[in-house]
Parts: structure tokens; C-alpha cells; sequence
């Protein structure tokens, strides 16, 4: 619905059965977004607008959290100009929490926090909740408050989900970072590349993350367990989408220095 008929905007796969069916560019922008390709959603989209599609409100919004991930600044411009007056409850909560995140981004933390308080009522369920007190914590730390941010993550114990409980452990990682306890930070990194376990499909930004990290604490410290997961994980047959090549390539310089401090000689020329 909404989509335009041209070649462009339509993606065609094939399936096992060798049928062939056409996705709308919609579903394929979700998909490429799923799996942390945030860049090849975004060009999805962008060619389906030029090709005349018409985008619904929550298109305009997975557009600006895409935005998010490598432009802020433009995520807000694209936000203001598309305001959610007269939207629904969930679709303005989603507009004021992306603008909060963008403002606090650009160090604009009196606007940020104006439109974090605008989102707060909105938001009513655990998991909302536990959203917004994970991006609260990171604009926080933007700021350097760091007893504001610890407070903020502590909000998000209500929510049970394995969701939750892998970005509180990135949070924490985060936060005993800028507090320069580094061994506490890699093992909250080792705590949720556990907990996300066998389930890297459905975090993998997180899991990216969490993995770089881990390999940059283990050539610092002097921390076996993050040094042999980190490798472990490295070398899993996973491919990292564009967004975060840079991402592994520092993985794989800092597990070829851990090999080189073991004296392994070959695997340090291996990564």
C-alpha cells in the first residue's frame, strides 16, 4: 500500500520453491534494518521516495531512526519538519523520543531534555519504559552525569526481557567506562555477548558493538576471559554489514595485538 509500481521501488527475490514473488520496498527496508544495514535501508527508502512512493508516518520515523545512527542532525531537520501533531499516542512517543536522542546528540541538552519529558507520560508499558530510561542514561553520559545516568539504568531492572537485560549490560559497560573501571566494563561486554548468545540474528547491532569493544578492553588489560571470548567471537562466520566494517576492522587489529602480547606470533599476522 502506498508503494509506486516503478522497477525501483519493488524487490524481487527468489524463493527456495523457485517461485517468484515481489516485496515492496517497505518490507525490505524493515528487513535490511532488522539486520543492522541501516545505510542499505536508508537508500531503500530514499529510492522508493524518488521513484514516487507514498511513505506512511511510521516509514517517515524508521526513516529518522535510521538518520540516527550516522546523522543527527540530519534526523532532527527530517523530524521537525514532519511534527506527529494528531498522530497517535505510540506514533508521538516515538517522535518525541527520536527528537530527545537527536537534540542530545548534538550536545543541545536543554531541547533534549524538553522533548524526553514530553515522551515520558507517553510512554506506559515495562519495555517503553525501559526504552526511554536506556536513551535518558545516554544522554547523560553525553553530559558527563554520571550518578544521573546510573540512576536511569537502574529504571530499566522493571523490564525482564532479554532485550532489556542485554542493554542494561551495555549500559553498564558504558557507564563504568567513563568511570574508568575498565575490567568491570569488559565483563558487563562478556555478560551480554552472553546473553545474547545464539540469538546474534535478533542484536546484531549490539553484538557488533559489544564485540568490538570486547576486543579493544582485551588488548588493554590484562583480562584472559575477554581476550579468549573476544577472539571466539571475531572469528564466528558472520558477516558485518557496511555500517560497521570500521567496527571490525578494529576488532581484528586489536585480537591480532592480543596475539602478538601472547608471543602468537602466526595468529597476530592472521588478523
Amino acid at each position: 500500500g502506498g508503494g509506486s509500481n516503478s522497477v525501483a521501488a519493488l524487490i524481487i527475490m527468489a524463493m527456495p520453491s523457485n517461485v517468484i514473488r515481489i516485496r515492496s520496498w517497505r518490507e525490505a527496508m524493515h528487513e535490511r534494518y532488522g539486520r543492522a544495514e541501516f545505510l542499505a535501508a536508508g537508500r531503500i527508502y530514499d529510492a522508493a521516495i524518488e521513484d514516487g512512493a507514498s511513505p506512511t508516518y511510521d516509514d517517515e520515523l524508521l526513516r529518522a531512526r535510521i538518520l540516527l545512527k550516522h546523522d543527527e542532525n540530519a534526523a532532527v531537520a527530517a523530524l521537525i519538519k514532519r511534527p506527529a501533531k494528531g498522530r497517535t499516542s505510540a506514533q508521538r512517543a516515538q517522535w518525541t523520543l527520536l527528537l530527545g536522542i537527536g537534540y542530545a546528540r548534538m550536545r543541545d541538552f536543554e531541547r533534549a531534555d524538553h522533548y524526553f519529558d514530553l515522551a515520558r507520560p507517553l510512554f506506559t508499558k515495562a519495555a517503553e519504559k525501559s526504552q526511554l530510561a536506556y536513551h535518558l542514561a545516554r544522554r547523560y553520559l553525553l553530559e558527563g552525569r554520571l550518578d544521573d545516568a546510573s540512576s536511569a539504568a537502574e529504571e530499566m531492572s522493571r523490564d525482564r526481557s532479554q532485550a532489556a537485560k542485554i542493554s542494561y549490560q551495555m549500559l553498564r559497560s558504558f557507564i563504568t567506562s567513563h568511570e574508568e573501571r575498565y575490567r568491570e566494563s569488559a565483563q558487563h561486554l562478556i555478560n551480554a555477548i552472553n546473553l545474547i548468545g545464539k540469538s546474534r540474528e535478533k542484536f546484531p547491532e549490539e553484538w557488533f558493538h559489544a564485540v568490538q569493544n570486547l576486543a579493544l578492553f582485551a588488548r588493554e588489560l590484562s583480562f584472559e576471559e575477554a581476550a579468549v571470548l573476544a577472539r571466539q567471537e571475531v572469528d564466528q562466520d558472520i558477516e558485518w554489514p557496511e555500517d560497521f566494517q570500521g567496527f571490525r576492522f578494529q576488532a581484528l587489529k586489536a585480537i591480532g595485538w592480543c596475539c602478538a602480547l601472547r608471543g602468537d606470533v602466526l595468529g597476530c599476522f592472521r588478523y
